[in-house]
Parts: structure tokens; sequence; C-alpha cells
């Protein structure tokens, strides 16, 4: 949880029924400091039935029968260790997981110039689901994440 608030501040932090909802998914990874074995960062992920709406933020997520998407719920990597390389090793371990599902996700704190970088582009979306978010909340889609 130190991860989230440093990453995304104490107002979009969620609770551990949240983050455990998502972790049953199985689309969940942890990338860790190789001097201390610290985790640095992760990627919270889920399968998704519908590639034209997000989850709320603070939702938890019930099973999902229907996998037309995956929904990257949380990309989060602490400050000292941006630039490294951390993101794209995350993306990674997801890309071979869903080989060519389309990925969607919810951008926050002014990072849709960030997921443009890999393939992500701006869908309409409805605004009460964004709004559970931030005010500069994006929704955007990747027909096939490009690393």
């Amino acid at each position: 949880m130190e991860i989230q608030t440093l990453c995304y501040g104490a107002d979009m932090n969620e609770s551990i029924g949240v983050f455990h909802s998502i972790v049953g998914s199985g689309l969940c990874f942890v990338i860790k400091n190789t001097h201390d074995d610290t985790i640095s960062g992760y990627l919270l992920a889920h399968y998704w039935h519908d590639f034209a709406q997000p989850t709320k933020l603070h939702e938890e997520l019930t099973k999902c029968e229907v996998r037309r998407c995956c929904f990257i719920h949380d990309l989060a990597v602490m400050p000292q260790y941006r630039g490294m390389n951390y993101t794209r090793a995350l993306l990674q371990e997801l890309k071979d997981k869903l080989k060519d599902m389309p990925c969607c996700l919810v951008s926050v704190n002014g990072t849709s110039d960030f997921w443009h970088k890999f393939g992500f582009v701006e869908q309409e979306c409805s605004l009460d689901i964004l709004s559970t978010y931030s005010e500069d909340a994006r929704f955007m889609c990747a027909e096939k994440l490009r690393l």
C-alpha cells in the first residue's frame, strides 16, 4: 500500500478488499529491487467483459465470466526506480500472459502521453465512472500492447 500512496496520493488509495479482488485474477506482477529484494513496483490487472467501459475506482471486482479484454487497474513504480525500464518489464509480463488480447485502463495524474507510447488511445467513457478516479482521468484502450 506504501507504493500506491507514493504514486497516486492518499485520495486514490484503495482498500485491501479491492486489492484482493484484483489479485485473485491471476494478472498481477511485482518487480523487486535486486539489492535488497524489496518490491519496487507492481502491475494489477484483470480480465474484463466490456472493452467500452472501465471499472469504477474503489469497487471490488466480481468474477469475470466473459473475457473480452484486460483492464490494467494499477501500475506503480517507486519514484526512485523510475526510468529503469521497470514499467516495460511489468508490461512485458502482462503481454506474455495475454498474447494478443486488447487492453484498457484509466490514465490519471497526466499520464495519457506516457500510455500513448504503449499503443493506448483515448476512448469515450461515462463521466460517472471517470469521476471516481480523478479530474484528469482518461479512459484509454490498446488493441495490442506495443512494447
